[in-house]
Parts: C-alpha cells; structure tokens; sequence
C-alpha cells in the first residue's frame, strides 16, 4: 500500500541532500568526522572546525552572529534552556547585586508572560517553575483566530516581569504571531527601566523556518528556539539562539564540559549539527517558491473538501469547518485545521461532531497518516486539543484534524486523503 503522509508539523523526513551532508561525520573515514570535537589531534581539530562553519551558517541566514548561536538537541531544550537558564540567571544575579532582595523573594518573583496556545515544551515548563514557587506566571489568552493580542500583553508585563515568551507559528492551527510588534512594545518596556529586572523576548519558531522571516535584527527578539526535525533535518538536534545583551543573563540547565561557551555541556554531534545547518540552508533558499507550491495544495485540499461535502448523497451528511481562518497571511500556508461533523441524510437536527481520534486510525488503515492533536504531548487520559479550546471551540477539541502539508506533498496525495476520508465518514 502506497502511504501518504499529512503529518509534517509532527516531523519532517531527513532530506537526501542533508543525509549527505551528515555522512563524513556518521562513520569512520579518512578525515576522521566522528571524532570528538574537543581532541587535540587533527581529526579532532578537523571536526571542531566543520562546527564552527556550520555555526557561522546559521548565524548568517538568520542575521546574527556565531557566538549568539547555541547547538542543542531539539526544539524542547532550547524552549528549557531559554526559560529556566533566564529564571536562573536572573535569579542569580539580581540577588548578588541586591535588585531583589532574597528576603523579598517570597514577595516579589520573576514573573512569565506567555500564552495559552503555546507548545507543551513551554507551558510545561512554565508550570514547573510555578510549582516549585520560582516564579509566576500569566497566561494571555488568544482570539478565535488564534492571535495574541498586544493590548493584554503590555497590560500583563509587571515591574518584576523578566521574559515574555511567545511563539513565531502555532504547531496546531499555524497561526502567525506580531512577533515584531511584541518586540517593539519589550523595547519600550526596557527603556523605562532605568533599574531594576532586565526583560527579554524569546520565540518559539520551531514551526516558522520554511516559510517566515527569520532575521533576528528585523524581528527584534532576544531569544529563538528551532529545531532541526521540522525542517527535514536530523531528529535530536536544535539552536537556541541567544543576543550578546542577554547572555549576561542566562545559566547554563546541563553542566559537564562546558561545551557550547558553557551554556550547553555535553559532547557535541558533529552530524546532527552539520545536519541542521544544511536544512537551515535549504529551507530558506527554498522558502519563496515552495511556499507557493504549499499554498497551491492548500487551496486544492480545501476545494477537494468541499466537494465530498456538497456533493454526498448517502445516509451521512459530512461537513467541516476550519478552525482559523486561513484566507489571510496570518496562518503558515501547511496548515489547515478543520472540524469535522456529519449527520443523518434530511435530518433537521445539528450536525454532530465526529471523533478525530477514530478517524486518524481509520485513515491509518487506508494508508493515510495524520493527526489530531499536537503529537508532541502525549496524553492517555484525554484526546483533546487545548489549542482548539483555546480558540473557544470546545466543541471542537476532540473532533478536529491537523491537516499538514510539506515538501513530499503533492496533489494525489490530497486525491488519496479526500477519497480515504469520505469512505470512513460515508
């Protein structure tokens, strides 16, 4: 059976042209690329400097510089590093130097601003550090568009506030934050302190590598989470990138040989970080025309969609309905998140909504995969999506599917979905 394969904002596949760029450092061979970055001897000089390229690589395609550009080992540690290792460091210096008193702590925590849309990696995290009293936290809430609004943001930012963090793209509806305006109004906020806590501004854009601007001194931000695995790169490898200004304050969450300018110990992956530097590269000189391409097929899913709903004739009626808007540049041109319903043939009564869960394995069965919820947390207890009921679609939150579309993607692909669909639901 042939596979077809919609679930792109879970995970990409490796590349062919990054696989190649990651074998010399893979196996053994002449130059010696699996060897440890850290060795005195030439293979290992010789792997120190491919990272150092690969480094300079990505601080060139996003506009900052080698010594701002951290290697870890995916998007939810650099998420990690990025909140706990500015808790700390904040924590740390701010009592040494007696901006916060360590009795007034009890008082006066750092405080969070975040949203309630954001990936498991940050809210979990989040709510960690809550718990252990560290620190508070708000939570905006969205807008049934999926859109943070900047008003409840500058209403949210005390003087104690240290880090707003809010994603570039959501990884279930793809909806596209004002990271430049968040940026602007932190700028604001930083100049009116003349003491006291400093502010940062980090972003989740795990999800905006393939088709949004990632130039940090366009988007004005502090801190910027990406990950390899969804830009058909390797799985187990990511950046922080973290500006020179705000180094100064953030600590390091693993310790061991100091690795990474002694943010990030730990022996370095030559091939996971050569790996991400080349995906880095091909997604962003590929950006413009296949966005397009995506943008073509989404239009042609949702038309397809349309047909099998206007059209059935048998004794179920299927309908859907998307769960954002996507006739607007505020949504990543992959993603189209819909609701599904149906209902008996000339029934008057409302559509009933449909169980997404029962649907993804059904189209497993038809070859087709897919998802329901964001595949990155893992839930026994409850198939729903919190984003969805973020939007205020509760109804919504355990009948929805995540349509994602990616480089692999083409139009039969869409034929074979459509057609698997309309047989489960007929």
């Amino acid at each position: 059976m042939s596979r077809v394969y919609l679930d792109y904002a879970s995970t990409t596949p490796l590349d062919k042209r990054v696989l190649k760029a990651m074998k010399p450092f893979l196996m053994a061979g002449f130059d010696g690329g699996f060897c440890n970055a850290s060795s005195l001897y030439k293979e290992g000089v010789f792997v120190s400097k491919k990272i150092l390229e690969a480094r300079k690589s990505v601080a060139d395609i996003i506009g900052g510089h080698s010594d701002e550009i951290f290697f870890t080992s995916g998007g939810t540690e650099s998420n990690n590093l990025a909140i706990m290792g500015m808790v700390r460091g904040i924590l740390a210096i701010s009592n040494s130097n007696n901006v916060v008193d360590s009795s007034d702590l009890a008082k006066v925590k750092p405080h969070i601003v975040t949203s309630n849309i954001e990936h498991s990696s940050v809210l979990e995290t989040c709510r960690a550090l809550e718990n252990q009293g560290i620190v508070e936290v708000t939570y905006i809430s969205v807008s049934e568009d999926g859109l943070v609004d900047i008003g409840e943001i500058k209403k949210s930012i005390r003087p104690e506030t240290i880090l707003i963090s809010i994603m570039y793209v959501n990884n279930e509806v793809g909806t596209i934050q004002p990271i430049k305006d968040i940026a602007k109004l932190i700028r604001a906020e930083r100049k009116n302190r003349e003491e006291g806590l400093p502010i940062y501004f980090h972003t989740d854009a795990s999800q905006a590598a393939l088709f949004c601007n990632l130039g940090v001194p366009q988007l004005g931000i502090d801190l910027m989470t990406l990950d390899a695995s969804k830009i058909y790169g390797p799985k187990g490898s990511g950046v922080l990138f973290v500006h020179r200004n705000a180094q100064k304050n953030i600590l390091p969450i693993i310790y061991g040989g100091g690795q990474e300018n002694g943010l990030r110990s730990g022996t370095e992956n030559p091939a996971a970080i050569v790996g991400f530097a080349e995906a880095l590269r091909i997604a962003i000189s590929e950006n413009s025309k296949e966005s397009l391409r995506i943008l073509e097929l989404r239009s042609y899913c949702l038309e397809k969609l349309k047909n099998v709903s206007e059209k059935s004739e048998m004794s179920n009626r299927f309908n859907f309905s998307l769960n954002v808007p996507i006739d607007n540049p505020d949504v990543a041109p992959n993603f189209l998140s819909i609701c599904l319903k149906s209902s008996k043939k000339n029934s008057d009564s409302n559509l009933d909504l449909i169980d997404a869960e029962f649907i993804v394995l059904q189209l497993d069965v038809k070859g087709v995969s897919i998802s329901s919820v964001s595949s990155c947390k893992i839930s026994s207890e409850d198939s729903s999506s919190y984003v969805i009921e973020a939007l205020g679609k509760n109804e919504c939150a355990k009948s929805s599917l995540r349509i994602s579309l990616g480089r692999f993607t083409t139009k039969k692909d869409i034929d074979l979905f459509v057609k698997a669909i309309a047989k489960i639901i007929f």
